[in-house]
């Protein structure tokens, strides 16, 4: 079963907290909102940290939110002209 995490994180600096919760819920799919200016890869840095299956950032093109993935690139596929992905 895929696992998802929603998360408004409303600028705060809680990128430990936010690597620990998706360790201890084993979270496929991390979407985060209002995140500080940090950029995407040192996220991905962070929760890729001592793990086996790597989370990816794809399609961010937006600052209003950030998309985690831990499936293959391959699999998530950008839907039309519009922000919606599919993954399968």
């Amino acid at each position: 079963m895929t696992t998802f995490l929603f998360w408004n994180i409303r600028k705060k600096p809680l990128l430990d907290e936010l690597v620990c919760l998706c360790q201890e819920n084993d979270v496929d799919i991390l979407i985060l909102a209002e995140k500080p200016d940090i950029p995407d890869t040192e996220v991905q840095l962070a929760l890729n940290k001592g793990i086996d299956n790597q989370y990816l950032a794809l399609y961010n093109s937006t600052s209003r939110l950030s998309f985690f993935f831990r499936y293959p690139a391959e699999s998530i596929k950008k839907v039309g002209h519009t922000r919606t992905l599919v993954i399968g």
